[in-house]
């Protein structure tokens, strides 16, 4: 038989070291549900120290949306370099949450045994946590950030069976990626829509992008294209902000050409009815060389 051995297991502590420092922070610690912040990781080492390898344990990130900001901030900082990673971040509910501290696998030039070979060895470093206190939106509101919004159509009068274009475009800074589907509310009309096209991108350390919709339209009579609303919370003045689009009157024509054109038609079918119809048959071997 084998000797039992108890295994503990401790809270991870930031490592408190002269050579090494891993920390994580973000530019606010309460924020609402929804609201992009930035979390950035900052890891500082010695420049005399023989770094081979660096290994980011993946982060926990529960309860969070996140995206990588492409790109490493490398620089110098008294007798330290400096590593800097950046993620935008979201809280996906409300409450009280944390994230533990961050593992950093080092792999450094052992030099405690001088010999012919070099060997490396590997030291664990850990960062500080952090902990968020997120608070709900008002009550029906899914956006937050900052938004504009605006529509405009192709034409204001058409004739009957035409298509009048009605395109809407939604633009900012926030969380796109939970604007509603819109749709039109129009009776006694035929509506036709894609699907909507949303751009989003970080820049300048925020989630931006554009939501845009194209509507096309077909009436027998004149019709009113409605204001279309989106609210959203502004967490800067902390309130809910409310933006609307202006509305178009589209005045259809009855097309008068109607009677015409049918009768144009049948005038030209009895034209055809007494021309004389040359009917030539195309033989097997044709088909065969059109097929080919």
């Amino acid at each position: 038989k084998t000797d039992e051995k108890r295994i503990t297991l401790q809270k991870a502590s930031k490592t408190k070291s002269d050579i090494f420092d891993l920390t994580i922070k973000t530019n606010k610690d309460r924020f609402y549900v929804g609201e992009n912040f930035i979390l950035t990781i900052t890891f500082k080492h010695k420049k005399d120290i023989q770094i081979v390898g660096l290994s980011l344990n993946k982060p926990n990130f529960d309860n969070f949306w996140y995206k990588q900001i492409d790109g490493t901030t490398r620089y110098e900082e008294k007798d330290f370099e400096v590593i800097e990673l950046k993620f935008l971040m979201s809280a996906l509910k409300e409450g009280y949450f944390s994230i533990e501290p961050m593992l950093l696998q080092v792999q450094v030039i052992d030099n405690s045994f001088k010999s012919f070979f070099s060997s490396t060895k590997d030291i664990n470093v850990y960062s500080n946590e952090l902990n968020f206190d997120v608070k709900n939106l008002p009550k029906n509101i899914k956006l937050v950030g900052n938004f504009e919004i605006e529509s405009t159509v192709d034409k204001a009068n058409i004739k009957e069976g035409e298509a009048v274009s009605y395109k809407i475009k939604i633009s900012g800074k926030g969380n796109f990626d939970d604007i509603p589907d819109i749709k039109l509310a129009l009776d006694d009309v035929t509506i036709y829509e894609n699907k909507p096209e949303i751009n989003s991108f970080i820049s300048e350390n925020e989630y931006q992008g554009s939501y845009e919709k194209v509507f096309s339209i077909v009436a027998n009579k004149s019709f009113t294209v409605p204001s279309i609303t989106i609210e959203y919370f502004d967490t800067e003045q902390e309130k809910i902000i409310t933006k609307s689009t202006k509305s178009f009157d589209i005045n259809v024509e009855k097309n008068s050409d109607k009677k015409e054109i049918f009768l144009e038609k049948i005038e030209d079918n009895k034209i055809l009815e007494n021309k004389e119809v040359i009917i030539k048959r195309i033989s097997s071997k044709d088909k065969l060389i059109f097929f080919f």
